[in-house]
């Protein structure tokens, strides 16, 4: 039976132990990265960090963690297409599920009274945008979690 996998990296940690911990239990595996996999690893819970899976560290000071084709391709591949799903097969790539990502909180960055241009350049998200945009593209093989708000929703 293939596993099925989730992308979990979210800038907001609300909830994330209780719902990574519900995944799991639902014999989902999780893919993490960053900050999300410190916390997923002091809560004990299993994960695989995206680095493993693509044979890329994260690097640019962790600008770049989640933009590699083998991610994209689990994200975007169509279930229903079986060229697509020989594609990931050829190239050892695993489908992803669920991409719960939420965006680094920019709005909230630019209304601090004394943040520096460097503190906003670095809260302008890259990867999140780009995770939820494939996963939205793809929405009818993948579930796309933005908010913490959602998590009992998906759980149940």
């Amino acid at each position: 039976m293939e596993h099925r996998y989730a992308l979990v990296s979210v800038s907001n940690k609300e909830g994330i132990v209780e719902f990574s911990k519900a995944l799991v239990q639902q014999k989902i595996r999780i893919l993490s990265t960053g900050g999300t996999a410190v916390v997923l690893k002091k809560a004990k819970i299993p994960f695989t960090e995206v680095s493993e899976v693509t044979g890329f560290p994260e690097m640019l000071d962790g600008r770049v963690k989640t933009l590699h084709p083998i991610i994209h391709a689990g994200i975007l591949a169509r279930r229903d297409r079986k060229e697509h799903l020989k594609t990931l097969q050829d190239h050892h790539i695993q489908r992803i599920d669920f991409v719960v990502c939420n965006l680094y909180p920019f709005e909230a960055t630019i209304q601090k009274t004394k943040v520096s241009i460097e503190e906003v350049i670095e809260n302008i998200d890259i990867g999140g945008p780009t995770l939820i945009r494939a996963a939205a593209k793809n929405h009818a093989d993948v579930v796309v979690v933005t908010d913490p708000s959602q998590y009992p929703e998906i759980i149940a």
